[in-house]
């Protein structure tokens, strides 16, 4: 399975799946994860074992529910967010 990415050339940001690509309208980090979150949503891709932790970071940024259900990455998300 292809993963997908994120790409920026320029000033302007692409979510590549594959030798597929779609420029995000509004070109900036933030809305180019949530897209990328998005299309792992989608379609059911599960995220890289490598960096799965840095996505379950993303997800709970975006407050979304967590992919991966551990209470150590509960309790980090909790800690995290009594910070802001």
């Amino acid at each position: 399975m292809i993963q997908p990415g994120v790409i920026q050339i320029g000033g302007t940001f692409f979510i590549k799946i594959g030798k597929k690509h779609t420029q995000i309208e509004n070109p900036n980090l933030k809305t180019a994860i949530a897209f990328l979150l998005g299309y792992y949503y989608v379609f059911q891709i599960e995220f890289p074992l490598p960096i799965k932790f840095v996505f379950v970071f993303f997800e709970s940024l975006a407050d979304l529910p967590l992919s991966i259900k551990s209470v150590v990455v509960e309790r980090f998300v909790d800690n995290l967010r009594l910070k802001k």
